[in-house]
């Protein structure tokens, strides 16, 4: 999330009413002022979490957010939604904060005969150790069910252990953006990249300071009416160990949060690459900022990813204190100010003829030369560019 749009949620939230928020996550009470995307999530929150709640807005939901919460609770209290809806009112995850039995998820597959519907039900297999019905599915071995098996500690080992023998492991669930691939790449390893129960766990408690979380396969941004802030929880050991090791094939169950973001302060282009989710988590701004500053080549590969186009600016300056100009000859050098660089002397100084250069070519940059040439100590070429 960018700056402004998280200053804006922030804004908002203080409009909010936390004692209603609250009370819809309890499931004591459905709030009358469903207009804006916090308060949903704190119903569908509450919904999913207490059997009953708000059942009298079946039928009645504008919300489809919504729709899909009831549905995932009847679900999970092992009863089959009626009227028989649509597949787009169904929802992604049906196994959590309940798993529903064997004979529900049976009737689910038959009620929706559609390709997606066995993988959902692999995965609930997986947090369930239903072993039998997942051997019945004949689904592709795939990483996120791997990973939600392996977190059921009590009862996943043997669907875990199936699809790690499997020669071949393919990425078809998709916990970024809730959606499955009919026809995956083969190839893919355990990266952390699914949303297992013992994620879901950690709640986000309501309060000013909410950031919408790297997953929301539940739609309600784990939100609790009581919890911890994710960057007041301790980092478990297996965690800080991996900064300092290689990176096995097959991550353990780790928040990768922290290895994202050092890769990126570090400008660790490897570790950057494989572990970075599709939005930016919280910090990951800076430390990208602050990894093209001290590494070239990491500064280099941001420049080619139209996805970090963002940071091009910072780009710039790193090139300009290599003493390399050749960037501008692809912009237009009447670019404003704000999407080109100003801090050009740090970590180290360009040779002071690249600043005059640079000045005479992007002449919107003169007073960012002209810093930099108090910073060198060179008055001489400061007067000579004579800065505002």
């Amino acid at each position: 999330m960018l700056r402004d749009e998280l200053l804006k949620l922030r804004g908002e939230l203080g409009r909010l009413d936390f004692n209603v928020l609250k009370a819809a996550i309890r499931g004591e009470a459905v709030p009358q002022d469903l207009s804006h995307d916090v308060t949903i999530r704190s119903l569908v929150s509450g919904i999913r979490q207490h059997d009953g709640f708000a059942e009298e807005l079946r039928g009645k939901a504008q919300h489809p957010s919504v729709i899909r919460a009831l549905n995932a609770r009847a679900i999970m209290s092992n009863r089959l939604p009626e009227p028989n809806p649509p597949t787009q009112e169904l929802p992604y995850c049906f196994w959590y904060p309940d798993i529903p039995n064997e004979q529900t998820l049976r009737h689910l597959l038959k009620d929706h005969p559609n390709p997606i519907m066995p993988y959902l039900v692999a995965r609930a297999c997986a947090a369930g150790g239903y072993t039998g019905l997942y051997d019945e599915l004949n689904v592709l071995p795939d990483v996120a069910i791997a990973e939600e098996a392996r977190d059921n500690k009590a009862s996943g080992k043997e669907i875990y252990d199936r699809i790690m023998s499997a020669p071949t492991r393919y990425k078809v669930m998709d916990d970024y953006n809730c959606t499955v691939s009919l026809h995956p790449k083969p190839g893919a390893f355990l990266n952390g990249d699914a949303c297992v129960r013992s994620t879901l766990d950690k709640k986000q408690p309501i309060s000013r300071d909410l950031y919408p979380p790297s997953f929301d396969i539940t739609e309600d941004w784990s939100l609790g009416a009581e919890g911890s802030h994710p960057g007041t929880r301790p980092v478990p050991d297996d965690v800080v160990s991996l900064l300092w090791n290689p990176l096995p094939l097959d991550l353990p169950t780790v928040d990768k949060d922290l290895l994202i973001l050092m890769a990126a302060y570090s400008g660790n282009i490897d570790r950057y690459a494989r572990l970075r989710r599709p939005q930016l988590i919280n910090g990951e701004a800076q430390c990208i900022v602050r990894g093209i500053y001290h590494n070239t080549f990491f500064a280099k590969w941001c420049f080619q990813q139209p996805d970090l186009e963002r940071f091009r600016k910072f780009v710039y300056a790193r090139f300009i204190v290599n003493d390399d100009l050749t960037w501008i000859d692809d912009i237009d050098v009447s670019l404003p100010q704000e999407h080109l660089p100003y801090t050009i002397w740090y970590p180290q100084l360009a040779s002071p003829e690249t600043y005059m250069e640079l000045a005479q070519r992007v002449p919107v940059l003169k007073q960012s030369a002209a810093h930099a040439m108090i910073v060198a100590k060179d008055f001489d070429r400061f007067v000579e560019l004579q800065p505002k």
